[in-house]
């Protein structure tokens, strides 16, 4: 929900000066690390609008601060980065007291590099998309992520099921956290990376199963992460899924505290 703020603007006329209160709409601020020319060539359009404001920033160790720093509520970046890794930039953005911990990350990458990028989903990044995308592929992923919600642990037995060719495979894992876009599984099951999948699981509260068409956007990293598993993005959700995962979410969600900074407790894959 975008809040309101009011300015007071002055009216010359010729009985004497007027003063008017109008509503004026927060700008979103988007921030393009490491942007190539073709990459702010097809972003930037998009973003200019009067309720964006874009900053550009090279890609430098200062970057990091600046995320540290200064709140942005979108930060879409050039996948690789030339003179700092993308994990030192993405563990700015999610540290403890980051203006920008609860911000949407999306790296853009070329085709060739898309596989690459996709591996950091979930370890600080939220989506990877390609430059070569169409225009409204590419503000899809962007408008998703403006309304960016954390991640909500979740410890609910999850099944999924694989098609296999001639025949379905299945497997049960526990859900580690989940989102409106997807979640994060702890199982030994090897699902590859792109592998299309059925997973079925209960929220807290409910007997009915939520099901939903996924896709697997990676393995875990079991030293780093401590979770032996992998994440799936969904594409769809079945019947009424979407509109009951939205209301658990909602509920789980914090409310902004007064100072701006989300309360509660939340995590992040």
């Amino acid at each position: 929900m975008v809040s309101e703020s009011y300015s007071k603007i002055n009216l010359s006329t010729r009985t004497g000066s007027r003063y008017y209160q109008v509503m004026v709409m927060p700008r979103r601020h988007v921030l393009l690390v490491g942007a190539s020319r073709e990459a702010v060539e097809r972003v930037a359009p998009m973003l200019h609008r009067e309720e964006f404001q874009v900053l550009t920033a090279s890609a430098c160790g200062t970057v990091a601060e600046l995320v540290r720093d200064t709140p942005f509520d979108l930060i879409v970046v050039t996948f690789p980065l030339d003179d700092v890794s993308v994990e030192v930039l993405l563990d700015a953005v999610r540290a403890e007291g980051s203006s920008c911990r609860a911000s949407g990350v999306l790296l853009l990458a070329s085709s060739d590099n898309l596989d690459a990028a996709t591996r950091h989903v979930d370890r600080g990044a939220n989506r990877a998309i390609s430059v070569e995308w169409t225009g409204a592929r590419l503000w899809k992923a962007f408008s998703d992520l403006l309304e960016v919600a954390p991640r909500i642990a979740l410890r609910s037995f999850v099944h999924v099921d694989v098609d296999l060719g001639e025949e379905l495979g299945e497997d049960v894992c526990r859900a580690v956290n989940v989102s409106s876009s997807g979640m994060l599984l702890e199982g030994p099951g090897a699902f590859r990376a792109g592998s299309d999948v059925r997973v079925t699981f209960r929220l807290p509260g409910e007997d009915r199963p939520v099901a939903a068409r996924a896709r697997v956007v990676r393995t875990s990293e079991p030293f780093k992460e401590r979770v032996l598993g992998f994440a799936v993005q969904f594409i769809a959700l079945e019947d009424d899924g979407e509109q009951r995962l939205a209301a658990y979410l909602a509920r789980q969600v914090p409310s902004p505290s007064p100072s701006g900074s989300p309360t509660g407790n939340t995590s992040r894959a």
